[in-house]
């Protein structure tokens, strides 16, 4: 997977940091954890986007630019992104995730972003990654659990380009 360009960044950081600004506005709270600083939270926020950028570029699907972002829409093209630093950090999933969507894991930071592997979000919603001592609980996914496949998210992403809508995912 190619990695982002550096306007394709700068670009989704801006958006990243409208999104946590507005977040911040209307105290909403960041299920990712309470940051240091502003700062923090800011960049961790223009990290996320940047990471639905990344999967957007590598799937040639589109990433909901709103400023706050649409629970209705998903992240890039048909697919839910998560991200962290850590090259062996988990996909974090919650209670709440629809069943019925691709949830993919991004790690490292910019420049450096791997897609770590992705998942049908009721696949990953099992007792044995049931965690109660997260700031929110969650279920939480190590990559060897995850789908390393690129070719099977490519054509997934072929097939949402291709119907014109995010259908619900019954295989894979």
């Amino acid at each position: 997977m190619r990695q982002l360009k550096q306007h394709e960044f700068e670009d989704s950081t801006s958006v990243g940091r409208l999104r946590d600004s507005d977040r911040a506005a209307d105290g909403s709270r960041n299920r990712r954890g309470d940051f240091d600083t502003p700062e923090k939270a800011a960049s961790n926020a223009a990290m996320s986007v940047a990471a639905e950028m990344f999967i957007a570029v590598n799937t040639f699907v589109k990433i909901d630019r709103g400023r706050v972002p649409n629970k209705k829409i998903d992240d890039a093209g048909p697919f839910q992104v998560r991200s962290t630093e850590h090259p062996n950090g988990h996909l974090l999933i919650y209670d709440d995730d629809p069943s019925n969507r691709i949830f993919i894991l991004v790690t490292g930071k910019h420049p450096n972003f791997k897609m770590a592997g992705w998942i049908l979000c009721r696949r990953a919603k099992l007792r044995r990654f049931w965690r109660t001592d997260m700031k929110e609980e969650c279920f939480c996914v190590p990559q060897s659990f995850l789908n390393h496949d690129e070719d099977s998210l490519l054509m997934m992403a072929f097939e949402f380009k291709e119907s014109g809508e995010c259908v619900e995912v019954h295989a894979y």
